[in-house]
């Protein structure tokens, strides 16, 4: 296997795919509009780093050079947006990506691997669980712009002959998620327990997502770069879903006590009710999710939360390690970022 472009690599799925690719002695170069001193740290001599911004086609042209497969992670949207922002997702998500794809077609890229949104891209008047045969109908500006770049993507294949592969992912969680405005439920719980601020419920908590473990997916990744899934659109998500509330309860059954929470107007241009089919993934990946969600939290809370009395997990007698706490601003040191690298296994 050639080198490995993973763009968007300094990322929470990046920076996953990076440590599993390199452990495999893999060629990766890592491409992120910037590299942080902790990545760099981390990854110094064990794979190659170029700073370059989807959006300027002068930086990004030297990291098409000699590449076998590109992987393309870049998120500039975020769903929990909604439509506040459609022309900036416009100008910041589709037009760089529809010029990513001019220069890697350009530059005869044989492969490319996307991650898409499985949680955005049906809507809410879809089968449940849902098939990738389902239309699409996305109700926020995320979703539509992940199923424009889809679009563009199987039109470029078909024009220039690029072996591609979508995977439509769910909702991912693990450790070394960043805690920040609209980037996912468990990290924004975990945001709040470490504040002691209530847990904002959108509505009454009703809401059932797909929730899918960090090491699923990158065993996901893997499996098409192993076994290939040229012009495939694929979901990969657990196949179950969960309300808000029962994710809340599981961390708080961790932790052993209750969360203060409060309930707040939902958001219309969330989907009610989300999981994904990942039928068509197990037959052509010979994939399936491992991390059932309990175990995965547990995990989680363990890797982020190092100070908390931790409960036996879920009516077993093992008690979860003591980590040693991370610092402010340097995620994934020390003994944290060990424990990082083996729950993500």
């Amino acid at each position: 296997m050639g080198i490995i472009g993973i763009y968007g690599a300094t990322g929470f799925i990046g920076r996953h795919l990076v440590r599993r690719l390199v452990s495999r002695g893999l060629r990766v170069r890592a491409v992120s509009r910037s590299i942080p001193d902790g990545f760099r740290r981390e990854f110094d001599g064990r794979c190659e780093m170029v700073v370059a911004d989807l959006g300027d086609a002068e930086a990004l042209e030297p990291t098409f050079d000699g590449l076998d497969t590109a992987i393309n992670l870049v998120a500039n949207a975020r769903p929990a947006q909604g439509n506040a922002a459609v022309r900036e997702d416009v100008q910041a998500g589709i037009l760089p990506g529809i010029g990513f794809l001019e220069r890697l077609t350009a530059r005869s890229v044989p492969r490319l691997i996307f991650l898409s949104s499985g949680g955005a891209i049906y809507g809410p008047d879809v089968p449940v669980p849902t098939p990738e045969s389902a239309l699409p109908r996305p109700i926020n500006s995320y979703g539509l712009s992940k199923l424009t770049l889809e679009k563009y993507i199987e039109m470029f294949g078909y024009e220039h002959g690029t072996d591609y592969t979508i995977l439509r992912l769910s909702n991912v969680y693990g450790p070394g998620q960043m805690v920040r405005s609209g980037q996912g439920l468990v990290p924004a719980i975990l945001g709040r327990c470490r504040t002691g601020a209530p847990i904002d419920i959108l509505g009454d908590g009703s809401a059932r997502r797909d929730y899918v473990w960090i090491g699923d997916v990158i065993a996901a990744i893997e499996a098409v770069l192993d076994r290939g899934a040229p012009q495939s659109t694929l979901n990969i998500g657990s196949g179950r879903a969960h309300s808000v509330t029962e994710v809340i309860a599981m961390i708080e059954r961790v932790l052993g006590h209750a969360l203060p929470k409060r309930n707040v107007p939902g958001r219309v241009t969330d989907v009610p009710h989300s999981v994904l089919d990942i039928t068509r993934a197990r037959s052509v990946l010979g994939w399936s999710p491992r991390k059932e969600l309990s175990d995965g939290l547990a995990a989680v809370v363990a890797a982020e939360l190092p100070f908390a009395r931790l409960q036996p997990v879920f009516g077993t007698a093992e008690r979860l390690p003591r980590l040693a706490p991370l610092r402010p601003g340097r995620r994934g040191s020390g003994a944290a970022t060990a424990a990082v690298r083996r729950s993500a296994s």
